[in-house]
C-alpha cells in the first residue's frame, strides 16, 4: 500500500509525545470509531477533511450535539468534558463527495 503523506502529525496539528486514546485514523467513510476509555476528564479531538463536503463526529447513539467539520479547512481541535473510566463510542458521519477525513484522539487537554 502506498503511502503518500510525509507526516500525518502535521495536518492535524498533534503535540510530539501524543498520549493516544484513538490513534490516528483515516478514512472515506461513514463508521464507528474504535471504543476507548478516557481517563482524565478531559480528551481532545484533533480532525481534518478534505473533499467536498463535511464530516460529523457523534459522541454516542443519541448524540444531540455532534460537531460538524467542513472540509478544506485547517485542522479542527476540541476539548471534550467527560466522566474518567466511561467508554467512549464515537462515530464518523460523512456528507458530501470525495470526502477523506482523518482524526486522532489524546488523554487530557493540550495547548492549542
Amino acid at each position: 500500500m502506498a503511502h503518500h503523506s510525509k507526516s500525518p502529525r502535521v495536518p492535524l496539528a498533534l503535540p510530539e509525545k501524543p498520549d493516544f486514546l484513538l490513534p490516528v485514523t483515516h478514512g472515506t467513510d461513514s463508521r464507528p470509531l474504535p471504543v476507548f476509555t478516557p481517563v482524565e476528564e478531559v480528551y481532545t479531538i484533533h480532525a481534518l477533511c478534505t473533499g467536498r463536503g463535511a464530516m460529523t463526529i457523534q459522541y454516542g447513539p443519541k448524540d444531540s450535539d455532534p460537531s460538524k467539520i467542513t472540509c478544506d479547512e485547517p485542522v479542527t481541535i476540541g476539548r471534550v468534558h467527560t466522566a474518567p473510566g466511561e467508554q467512549k463510542h464515537l462515530s464518523v458521519q460523512v456528507d458530501g463527495t470525495d470526502v477523506h477525513w482523518s482524526m486522532a484522539i489524546l488523554s487530557g487537554a493540550h495547548a492549542m
